[in-house]
């Protein structure tokens, strides 16, 4: 049943896209989120589930990390879909807009359960393109510009991404990487990986899709790009560079996931800003302006770190700042 749900979790908003296509398809949009949110809560952490007949040999996890960032990324979604069906179902473009927010959740949600560097990378990338179709759901000339500005980025941040992981795997010579094969990680490897996900996370200087899409995207979009999408990254550079994985950290500050916890509330108060700002004709402005204001300290979160894994934050005393 854990393995399904790992599973399921993720191909339950791919499988309900067409779905969502009839015309009693629309609440698809929230329920399809509530599979990944059920793992989140009720799989045992530990659990792990390996597909040798898909694809390279898929892998399929639920850590501590992992359920953290699968709890607060499930919930936003729920949030944002249950937005979008109560203000857009009368919008012209509806139908096209699901069935792109349904898809970008499905890589959203992939990249996160998913272990190796193949899922990894095949939900960024389903997560990225998908997302194409939001920025432009108005279709008028400023949201055709957003998304090409928007595209362009995401298509580089695939390459660099795909040139990045080729690296690691040079290295390790496999698709799980472990902490310990991460050591001695060459700088070009680290460098093409922290900007392939940087654009995503639109650091500075890597950050010019970001004002265009999220002034053109509808709020509910808005929501995900900024607090699910752009908070994903985090687990790539989790998995793959060997200073943020927990084993690579000195005794007395080996765990990673206070930080974690500590950076992922903030698609839960994003959410929130976003849907209450819905009744402004201009509420998408909230997140490209008070990104960095919504994230929430280290003094809040612990708390829900040590809830999901009791044994996190021995020792962290209050060395973890954001």
């Amino acid at each position: 049943m854990n393995d399904f749900l790992l599973a399921f979790s993720w191909l339950a908003p791919l499988l309900a896209a067409p779905l969502s296509l009839h015309r009693r398809g629309a609440w698809l949009v929230p329920l399809a989120a509530l599979p990944a949110l059920l793992t989140a809560v009720t799989v045992p952490l530990g659990t792990h589930t390996e597909v040798s007949w898909l694809l390279l040999g898929a892998h399929f996890g639920l850590d501590a990390s992992t359920r953290v960032f699968l709890l607060f990324t499930a919930l936003l979604w729920l949030l944002a879909g249950l937005q979008a069906v109560l203000t857009m179902r009368g919008d012209p473009h509806w139908v096209r807009f699901q069935v792109f927010f349904l898809l970008t959740m499905a890589g959203n949600l992939w990249l996160i359960v998913g272990q190796d560097m193949v899922n990894f990378f095949l939900g960024f990338a389903l997560m990225g393109l998908a997302a194409y179709g939001m920025v432009i759901h108005r279709g008028d000339t400023f949201s055709l510009r957003a998304g090409r500005v928007y595209l362009a980025m995401t298509l580089a941040a695939e390459v660099i991404l795909f040139a990045a992981l080729l690296f690691i795997f040079r290295h390790t010579e496999t698709l799980l990487p472990q902490p310990a094969q991460l050591v001695g990680l060459s700088h070009w490897a680290i460098g093409l990986l922290v900007v392939g996900l940087g654009i995503k996370a639109a650091l500075i200087l890597l950050h010019t899709w970001l004002p265009l899409a999220y002034s053109a995207a509808p709020v509910p979009a808005s929501a995900v790009l900024s607090g699910a999408m752009s908070k994903a990254v985090l687990i790539g550079w989790m998995r793959f560079l060997p200073q943020l994985h927990s084993a690579s950290w000195p005794r007395g500050r080996k765990r990673i996931q206070p930080i974690s916890a500590a950076l992922l509330v903030a698609p839960l108060k994003i959410a929130t800003a976003e849907i209450g700002a819905a009744e402004y004709a201009n509420g998408s402005q909230v997140c490209k302006g008070n990104r960095a204001a919504l994230i929430p300290s280290p003094t809040t979160s612990r708390p829900i770190a040590q809830w999901l894994n009791p044994t996190s934050c021995v020792g962290c005393g209050n060395s973890v700042s954001v």
